[in-house]
Parts: C-alpha cells; sequence; structure tokens
C-alpha cells in the first residue's frame, strides 16, 4: 500500500546517505511537477505496468501519488545522483508496483529526470524544451503498450493451448500458462 510512511522511509534512507532537504527557490514546483508528469506519461515500461494494474486495484491512485512524490523527492533532495534516483525508482516500483522493468528504462528515465531538473534549475530553456520535444507522445506510448498487450493475449492463448496437451498426461493436471510482456520496444 502507498503510504506516507513509506515515502519517509525512503526519504529517510537516502538522508542517511549524506543527502540533504533543500528547497529549490529558482524552479517552480507546479511546473517542475508537469514535466516529471510528461517524462512518466512517455515511459513505456512503466505505463505497460500501470496498464496491467501491477500495483493491484489501487494502481491508478498509486500511480498518481508516485509522479507526485517522484517530483517532491528530485525537487527537495541536494546532492541527488541518477544512480542514487535509479534505486529509489525501483525500490518505489518493486514495493508499491510490484514491478521489476527489465528492459532496463528505469536509469534512461532517472537520467533523463535529473537532466531535465537541471535545465530547469539553470533556466536553460532550449536544452529542456529540446529533451522534452525528444520524448515519444502520450497517444505514441499508448499505442505501443496496446500493440504489447494484443501479443502478450496472442502468446497467452498459444501457451494455453500447448499446455492443455502437455498437461493432459501429467500427475496434477493443472494447466500452466506463463506470459512474458515484451517491453523492449517501450524502453525510453
Amino acid at each position: 500500500m502507498c503510504t506516507y510512511t513509506n515515502l519517509l522511509i525512503g526519504c529517510a534512507h537516502f538522508l542517511s546517505h549524506g543527502f540533504t532537504v533543500m528547497t529549490s527557490t529558482s524552479v517552480n514546483p507546479e511546473e517542475w511537477r508537469s514535466i516529471v508528469h510528461r517524462v512518466i506519461a512517455s515511459w513505456g515500461g512503466y505505463q505497460l505496468g500501470v496498464d496491467f494494474h501491477s500495483g493491484g486495484p489501487e494502481t491508478e491512485a498509486k500511480d498518481e501519488w508516485f509522479k507526485d512524490v517522484l517530483a517532491e523527492f528530485i525537487f527537495t533532495t541536494k546532492g541527488l545522483k541518477t544512480e542514487d534516483l535509479e534505486d529509489w525508482l525501483n525500490n518505489i516500483l518493486y514495493t508499491e508496483f510490484n514491478l521489476i522493468l527489465e528492459d532496463d528504462s528505469v536509469y534512461p528515465t532517472s537520467l533523463l529526470l535529473h537532466e531535465a531538473f537541471g535545465y530547469l534549475k539553470n533556466n536553460d530553456r532550449t536544452r529542456l524544451e529540446q529533451l522534452l520535444s525528444s520524448l515519444p507522445s502520450v497517444e505514441t506510448v499508448r499505442e505501443a503498450n496496446k500493440q504489447s498487450q494484443r501479443e502478450v493475449g496472442d502468446d497467452d492463448e498459444e501457451m494455453e493451448l500447448g499446455d492443455i496437451s502437455e498437461s493432459e498426461g501429467s500427475d496434477d493436471g493443472k494447466i500452466c500458462s506463463y506470459s512474458e510482456m515484451d517491453i523492449s520496444k517501450l524502453a525510453l
């Protein structure tokens, strides 16, 4: 369950490793929040997990919570490195969404967020706009996810038919199916 306590535990971990909390006076928090929402909306692997409700019945609420907490975490953590953000993201994805992204998209997303915040903080609007315009559109990500879901559905049907014929002679008579989401096409 996503709770404020989980956020505090995650922040306490990073604070215990020499990070300090700051407030960035030159950055508009609402603008930063919208940038984070845009980056997360273009993160295909994560969005596929959300589409599959990997966080359970509360996935949509967790998704909104995650984007807000992520924006706040980056905004208030002084000395945050890309690798530390990657660790933090992996922790949240695993604990709140039961999600491990094997497409190696967590690090590039961390790097992108780190760069975007630096550009915003230094008021480098040109580079920030270039970075954001290089992201896939929300519609492109949705379409790729729909295609991936169709492929997973086709794989499930094929696997179940194969499992039925293979399991007819087994002792337990259970049908086992295995599906693998192909999210490599969706990596940032």
